[in-house]
């Protein structure tokens, strides 16, 4: 059950770079802090990455299938309303332009 939800959330930073990040209030007009949010995001997803990588070396089909499982889970409730990209990679999501501030 814990690999599933590492997978789960492994898919939940890839929706929070895509979606939370962009659109928050925090850092619009503040270019330094955004890259630094999108930095430690990407930093913690990565590691989660990796992590799910040593559970499926392990070669026990039972933590492979816990594995993939929660990757299917994580990306079916949040990540299937964005377009395929040309890889399946995910560290190389595509960059997402920093939120300016507004003119009024």
């Amino acid at each position: 059950l814990g690999i599933v939800l590492l997978g789960v959330c492994t898919e939940g930073m890839t929706y929070i770079r895509r979606n939370v990040v962009p659109r928050s209030k925090h850092l619009v007009g503040k270019p330094r802090l955004y890259r630094v949010a999108l930095g430690l995001l990407y930093t913690i997803q990565v590691t989660l990455g990796y992590l799910l990588m040593l559970v499926a070396m392990t070669y026990q089909v039972e933590l492979f299938i816990a594995v993939i499982l929660g990757l299917c889970i994580g990306h079916t409730i949040l990540n299937t309303s964005v377009p395929v990209a040309d890889t399946t990679d995910p560290c190389c999501v595509p960059p997402v332009q920093p939120p300016r501030a507004q003119v009024a």
